[in-house]
Order: structure tokens, then sequence, then C-alpha cells
């Protein structure tokens, strides 16, 4: 358990801005942290340290970005959810943590898939160095 509130609060912050609550947030850091990522990862030199050189870069940004996407959503709502425990020092039980959780994930993932889908998010050209 965080035991000094000040960290907890700060722990609050970072987690309310990688959370999917506000639609704002997710477009400002959440989004544009996934994008960049899968960008990456999708990159030529990327794929073939990850030895995943023969998979379409298509298939390989869109899985990249939505885990990506997944992760920092997953990452904000922990860290809202240790903030709020620490302040309020109560805890939420283990289902309805869960529930919530994947049905706030699910959605955002299944928006962010049909993004992709229609061509709307599409991979930085990252220059390579090979």
């Amino acid at each position: 358990m965080i035991r000094s509130k000040r960290l907890a609060s700060i722990l609050g912050i970072t987690g309310f801005l990688l959370s999917p609550i506000m639609w704002w947030d997710d477009l400002l850091l959440n989004i544009p942290i996934s994008w960049v990522l899968a960008s990456f990862i999708s990159s030529g030199p990327a794929r073939l340290v990850l030895g995943i050189n023969y998979v379409p870069v298509q298939y390989v940004f869109s899985a990249s970005f939505i885990l990506a996407y997944y992760m920092s959503n997953i990452v904000g709502i922990l860290l809202l959810k240790k903030a709020y425990t620490t302040w309020r020092g109560k805890e939420l039980t283990l289902m309805q943590s869960w529930r919530i959780n994947i049905a706030i994930c699910t959605v955002y993932t299944i928006l962010i898939a049909l993004f992709i889908h229609l061509d709307w998010l599409k991979p930085i050209s990252v220059p390579s160095i090979l």
C-alpha cells in the first residue's frame, strides 16, 4: 500500500490521464503513444529483431496498436485504483474491478479496430537504419 498521499495524488493524476475515462485524454495521450509504439514495432528493423518479418505490416501495426492501447489503459486504471484505495482506504471487490476494466477496454478496442479498418489510423513511416 502506498503510504504517502502525495505519491497517491501523483499516481491518481497519471492514472486519470492514461485511463479511458474521458475521450480527450485518449486523443491526447493513449492513441498517440500507441500509434508511435505500433509504428516502431511495425517498422523494418523492429520486425527483424522481433522475428516477425514475414507478417504483413498492416497486421503487425494493428495488433501492436491495440496491444499498446490496451496496456496504456490498463496501467491508467490500475494507477487510479491504487490512488483511490490509498485515499479512501476501501477496495472494490475483484469481480467489480475486473468487470469495469474489461467493459471499458473492450469498447475502446472495438473503436480502435474500426479506425484501423477504415484506414483512419495508419503506421507512421519510420526511416530504416539498415
